[in-house]
């Protein structure tokens, strides 16, 4: 019998795991050929408390709680629960708010079987999610899969399966600074994709806003690609060419023709203004290049783990 194991990071979301086991529960009694574990990643909840860990632990399935001692984010939480897979013939990853409908897990589990290695749910309707943040995100796929050259579905989520294949492989990796998404893309880019409708929330209110998705996609570019770097660096010499020729310009008429066509003050406030422009972009992305280098050398483990409840 083939195991599988459902990873559910939480953070906060003590109104809705409860409902969503129950759900996963009659999922799992509806595919008996499968040996089912649930593994809930608590990424340092606050409002996880006794009460709730007995109700999570004590299920027709076997669950356990993998208690973080604070949070250290949902690529650690996702990579704590791969960590503890390793007798599991395939992972399933979904979110702990409802908004990854256990339904499709049947529909991973087949695709899985047709011989895919690596099944993406991708998000065909989601009720939640505000017309700026579509907008916003459409514009950085359609980048990030330039800068990164690897085919990231738009409205791909982190509601997946990963066989036994890319478990072993996640687990020989020691990356520190990880992004789930685009760390399997870079091992896998063959997937195979299921689609869903997300429902609406129906307790608390989505974590992603404006500020994390300017995060995320920051964290994608700068793990994934040094596109940014070279980028900046055509963008330096461009700016340099540019100058020269305006400057030769300028000398050119004012020699001859003994003519000024941009006040000599005006041009070099606007040069300087760009100029100082190219010079923060470039910093910012330089800092976050040394960010991911901090990490990586400081060796410091991604999650620490304070207990773990069966």
């Amino acid at each position: 019998m083939k195991k599988i194991n459902i990873i559910i990071p939480i953070y906060n979301e003590s109104l809705s795991i409860l409902k969503l086991l129950d759900t996963i529960d009659i999922i799992v009694c509806e595919n008996p050929d499968y040996d089912f574990q649930i593994t809930v990643v608590d990424d340092g909840s606050n409002d996880i408390n006794s009460t709730i860990l007995n109700k999570i632990t004590q299920r027709k399935v076997k669950t356990i709680v993998i208690k973080f001692f604070r949070n250290f984010g949902k690529d650690a939480a996702i990579i704590a629960g791969i960590k503890h897979s390793n007798n599991f013939d395939a992972v399933i990853v979904m979110d702990g708010d409802s908004q990854h409908p256990p339904k499709y897990i049947p529909k991973l589990i087949e695709k899985w079987n047709d011989g895919s290695n690596h099944v993406v749910a991708v998000r065909t309707i989601n009720n939640d999610k505000l017309l700026i943040n579509i907008i916003l995100s459409k514009i950085f796929y359609r980048l990030a899969n330039k800068a990164l050259k690897i085919n990231i579905e738009f409205n791909n989520t982190d509601f997946r399966l990963i066989s036994s294949k890319i478990i072993k492989i996640i687990n020989s990796i020691n990356d520190k600074f990880v992004v789930f998404r685009v760390l399997l893309d870079w091992i896998d880019p063959n997937k195979s994709y299921i689609y869903f409708e997300a429902d609406r929330r129906e307790f608390g209110e989505t974590k992603f806003n404006l500020s994390k998705l300017f995060s995320l996609a920051n964290s994608i570019i700068i793990y994934g690609s040094f596109t940014p770097l070279k980028l900046t660096a055509l963008l330096g010499i461009f700016t340099t060419i540019i100058s020269l020729i305006i400057v030769f310009i300028q000398l050119f008429l004012y020699i001859i023709y003994d003519i000024i066509f941009v006040s000599p003050i005006f041009l070099a406030i606007t040069y300087s203004s760009f100029l100082c422009g190219v010079l923060l972009t470039a910093l910012g992305l330089l800092a976050g290049y040394i960010k991911m280098i901090a990490i990586e050398t400081r060796k410091r483990p991604i999650y620490i783990i304070e207990d773990i409840f069966e």
